[in-house]
């Protein structure tokens, strides 16, 4: 049996490759927030997806812990939501403090 040649394998995990310290990583930091903060709103799903900019079906896959937002959908989130801002910017001063 042939492989298909489109098939890319794929990498499991957050991808968070240089970490510095022991802590949560990025996918796990934000999925996080996200399901403790909208996981049992109803219509969660579409909630974030319109304050993201992106489908609701992504925002499925962030809830589940499958993958995390990117850059362009990060900001707006952390533009309408302080307390996710909060959260990224407490987990950079302590990459910083653990790097010095």
């Amino acid at each position: 049996m042939r492989k298909n040649r489109w098939e890319i394998p794929r990498i499991r995990g957050d991808g968070d490759m240089m970490q510095l310290s022991a802590g949560p990583g990025y996918a796990d930091l934000v999925g996080g927030f996200l399901r403790d903060r909208f996981g049992l709103l109803r219509g969660a799903e579409k909630i974030l997806a319109r304050k993201a900019h992106c489908s609701p079906r992504t925002v499925e896959n962030w809830l589940r812990g499958e993958c995390a937002p990117g850059g362009e959908h990060l900001l707006n989130l952390m533009a309408e939501c302080d307390e996710l801002a909060e959260v990224i910017l407490a987990e950079v001063k302590r990459r910083r403090e653990g790097a010095a």
